[in-house]
C-alpha cells in the first residue's frame, strides 16, 4: 500500500511532464533607453584609494547622513542601512537629517547624501535617467561630501549597498547572513565620481526570492513589480499594466460575465473579434489611467494549454505562421491604446511586450538560402513599441544555449534568432528549476553566467528568473539565488570567487562537507551526460528517474551527517543553529528524492514509516510550502497517509 501511495504522488509531481502549465508571473519590461555593461567614470577599477578623511575614528565620526525633507519609505530605509552597517563596523552611529537646513556643503563639512537632497541639486553633479536608468547609480565625492543618488529611488538605495561594499566590505548572502569587516579607524574611499549601471536595466526573480524572502532579494538588487518590497521602494504601483504575464488570462477574469463568440473551452480568445479587442485595450487604458508610473503594457497571450480559437476568421488570420496571427493582434491593440495616448496624455511614453513562448515559440519569418531570416509578410512586423519576452521554457539548462552539441538549445536557439530578426527591442523570461520537482538539485550552475551572457549580447533590457513558484526550497537556492543576484548586474565576475565566499561566508564551519556535497552532484550528473553522449539534459519539464541513483542519495546523506556533526562544535549557540538549518535544508531535498520512489531504490519498508515522520516533523520546522508547482507539501504528505 505504501509503495503505491508513493510512486502515485512520484506520477503527480511528474505529471506535468505530460500537462506542462506555468502560470507565469512576475518581471518587469524595460524601456527601450540604451544600458551598457557597468562602468566608471573618472575611475578604471572598482577598487578605491583610502583618502586622509576619516569616515569614523575611535567609535566616533563627524559624518551626517542626509536625506530629502520629503523622503519616501524607501529613502529612510536606505539611510537606515547606511547608519546601521557603519555602526556595526566602526562603533559610530552617523546621525540622519534631513535637508532643510542644510542647503550646500563646504570643505569643511561631513556629509552623505543620498537621493535628491537640496545638497545634490545645489551642488556641480548631474544625476540623469537617461544615464544611469531606473537602477543606476553615481556616487560623487566632493571634498569631504559623499552624493549618492541613483535615476531612481532604485538606484540610489543600491548606491547606497554598494558605498558599504567598498568602505566596509559589505556582502549580503542571505538577509540573515551578511558579512562586514571592522575598523578602529575607517577613512573614506576616494570615489572621485563612480558610475555603475546594470547589464540587464531590470532584475526580477521568483521562488526564495518572492516566498518570503524580499530581505534577500532587495539586497541582491532585485525589484519586484507585484508590490513585495514596497517597504523598500515605496513605489505604491506597478510599473506593469495587464499583468506582465499572461495577460488575456487577467482580462478574461475580469469579465463579470464572458461574451458570447469571445472565448471557448480550452481555446484562446477570439483574436479577431473586434468587440473583444477594444474591451481589452479598453481594460489596459482603465489600468494606465490609474496608474501614472505604469510605462509597461503586458499583451502576453494565455497559457500553454490552450490552442488558438478555431473560428473560421481566426483560422484564416492564423494561416501557417500562427505568431504572425499574435503579432498582428497586439499591433491592433497598440494602435488602439496609442491613439487614446496622443489625445489624452501625449507626455506618457510606454512600451508593449508579448511573448515568444509556447504557440509563439517561432517568429513569423521565412529561412532565407544564406541562413538569415526575412518577415512573412509585411502584417506580421511588429509595431516599433512591441517588445518580445523570450520565454524559452523548453531550453535544456544543463548545456549553454549555444551549445551545438545540444540537440534541444539547437532548437532553442534557432527559435530565438527567429525572433531577433524582427526585433531589438527583447526581453527574456528563464527559467531556473523542474516545475514538477522542486526540492532535488537542478544542474543548471554551469551555465548561469554563459546564459546570462548570451541573453545580455541579445540586448536583452529586461530579466525575469523563474525558479521555484511559490515555494521556498530548493537545493543549493541560496546560493543560486545570490549567483543570479550578481551576475544578473555584471556578467563578467569571477563565477569560481562567488561561489568560494557564498561557501565560506554562508556554511562557516561545514563549508567543506557542503562544498564536497555540491561538487559530487555536479560530478556525478557530469560523469552521466559524458555516458550519455551529452544527452542529459535539464529543462523546466525535465524527467527526474534514473537520474538520483541509491548510491548517490546515500553519499548525500552521508556527507550531511557530517556536516551536522560539526554544529556541535559552534561555540556560538546562534550560528550553530543557523548552520543546523541550513544543513536540515538541503537533506530535506536529497530526502524527499529518497522517499519519493523509496521501495524502488530497495529500502526496507519496514522503516518508512519513522523516515516520513521525521521527514514531516522537518518540512514543517523549516516550512517547506510546495514539493511542484501543483503539489504543495501538505498535500504530498497526506497523500502517503490514505
Amino acid at each position: 500500500m505504501k509503495n503505491n501511495a508513493i510512486k502515485k504522488l512520484f506520477a503527480l509531481a511528474l505529471s506535468a511532464l505530460t500537462a506542462f502549465s506555468f502560470v507565469a508571473c512576475g518581471g518587469e519590461a524595460s524601456s527601450s533607453q540604451d544600458n551598457s555593461s557597468s562602468e566608471s567614470v573618472e575611475q578604471e577599477e572598482s577598487t578605491f584609494a583610502d583618502t586622509n578623511v576619516s569616515l569614523a575614528e575611535n567609535r566616533t565620526t563627524a559624518y551626517k547622513i542626509v536625506i530629502s525633507g520629503e523622503a519616501s519609505t524607501a529613502m529612510v530605509y536606505a539611510a537606515n542601512e547606511m547608519q546601521r552597517y557603519i555602526e556595526y563596523s566602526t562603533g559610530a552611529k552617523m546621525e540622519i537629517v534631513k535637508d532643510s537646513t542644510i542647503q550646500s556643503a563646504t570643505s569643511a563639512d561631513y556629509y552623505i547624501s543620498i537621493d535628491r537632497t537640496d545638497l545634490l541639486q545645489n551642488c556641480d553633479v548631474t544625476f540623469e535617467f537617461s544615464e544611469l536608468g531606473r537602477d543606476g547609480y553615481k556616487i560623487v565625492r566632493r571634498d569631504n561630501t559623499v552624493y549618492i543618488c541613483g535615476g531612481k529611488e532604485t538606484g540610489s538605495a543600491f548606491g547606497v549597498y554598494e558605498f558599504l561594499e567598498h568602505q566596509i566590505g559589505y556582502q549580503c548572502y542571505t538577509y540573515d547572513e551578511i558579512d562586514y569587516d571592522t575598523y578602529e579607524t575607517l577613512k573614506l574611499k576616494d570615489f572621485g565620481t563612480y558610475v555603475d549601471t546594470p547589464d540587464f536595466a531590470e532584475r526580477y526573480m521568483d521562488g526564495m526570492m518572492r516566498v518570503g524572502e524580499s530581505d534577500t532579494a532587495w539586497r541582491h538588487r532585485f525589484v519586484d513589480e507585484y508590490g513585495t518590497y514596497d517597504y523598500y521602494t515605496n513605489l505604491g504601483t506597478k510599473t506593469w499594466v495587464g499583468n506582465s504575464g499572461h495577460s488575456l488570462t487577467h482580462f478574461r477574469q475580469s469579465l463579470p460575465k464572458e461574451p458570447v463568440g469571445w472565448f471557448s473551452t480550452n481555446e484562446q480568445p477570439c483574436l479577431t473579434n473586434t468587440d473583444l479587442q477594444q474591451a481589452f485595450a479598453d481594460w489596459l487604458i482603465t489600468q494606465l489611467k490609474a496608474k501614472p508610473d505604469a510605462y509597461i503594457v503586458g499583451l502576453g497571450h494565455e497559457d500553454s494549454h490552450l490552442a488558438w480559437c478555431k473560428c473560421a476568421p481566426c483560422q484564416q488570420e492564423a494561416g501557417t505562421y500562427k505568431s504572425g496571427y499574435y503579432v498582428r493582434f497586439c499591433n491592433k491593440i497598440i494602435q488602439i491604446i496609442e491613439a487614446w495616448r496622443e489625445e489624452n496624455c501625449p507626455e506618457r511614453e510606454w512600451i508593449y511586450s508579448m511573448f515568444a513562448y509556447s504557440l509563439t515559440t517561432n517568429a513569423p519569418v521565412i529561412e532565407n538560402e544564406d541562413g538569415s531570416f526575412s518577415v512573412i509578410d509585411e502584417s506580421c512586423k511588429m509595431h516599433e513599441k512591441l517588445y518580445i519576452r523570450l520565454a524559452p521554457s523548453g531550453m535544456c539548462y544543463g548545456h549553454d544555449l549555444y551549445d551545438v552539441n545540444c540537440t534541444i538549445n539547437v532548437s532553442t536557439s534557432r527559435s530565438m534568432k527567429t525572433w531577433l530578426a524582427l526585433t531589438n527591442n527583447v526581453m527574456v523570461w528563464t527559467y531556473t528549476a523542474c516545475y514538477g520537482l522542486y526540492l532535488p538539485f537542478f544542474n543548471n550552475f554551469d551555465t548561469i553566467q554563459s546564459n546570462l551572457r548570451d541573453f545580455k549580447d541579445m540586448g536583452t533590457t529586461n530579466l525575469f528568473i523563474e525558479e521555484n513558484s511559490g515555494n521556498n526550497l530548493t537545493s543549493f537556492g541560496y546560493l543560486r539565488c545570490y549567483l543570479y543576484g550578481k551576475l544578473s548586474w555584471d556578467t563578467e565576475l569571477n563565477v569560481s570567487e562567488l561561489i568560494d565566499n557564498f561557501f565560506i561566508n554562508y556554511y562557516k564551519e561545514a563549508e567543506p562537507y557542503m562544498r564536497e556535497l555540491f561538487n559530487l552532484y555536479r560530478t556525478y550528473f557530469a560523469a552521466m551526460n559524458v555516458d550519455s553522449d551529452n544527452k542529459l539534459h535539464w529543462k523546466a519539464t525535465y524527467v527526474l528517474s534514473d537520474r538520483f541513483s541509491r548510491n548517490l542519495i546515500e553519499q548525500a546523506l552521508d556527507i550531511l551527517d557530517q556536516a551536522m556533526a560539526v554544529c556541535d562544535k559552534v561555540e556560538d549557540e546562534e550560528t550553530a543553529q543557523k548552520l543546523r538549518n541550513r544543513i536540515l535544508a538541503e537533506s530535506i531535498c536529497i530526502r524527499w528524492v529518497k522517499l519519493a520512489a523509496y521501495e524502488d531504490y530497495g529500502y526496507d519498508m519496514s522503516e518508512f514509516d519513522a523516515l516520513l515522520a521525521e521527514f514531516e516533523r522537518d518540512v514543517i520546522a523549516l516550512d517547506v510550502r510546495r514539493v511542484a508547482e501543483a503539489t504543495s507539501m501538505a498535500d504530498w504528505l497526506a497523500s502517503l497517509k490514505k
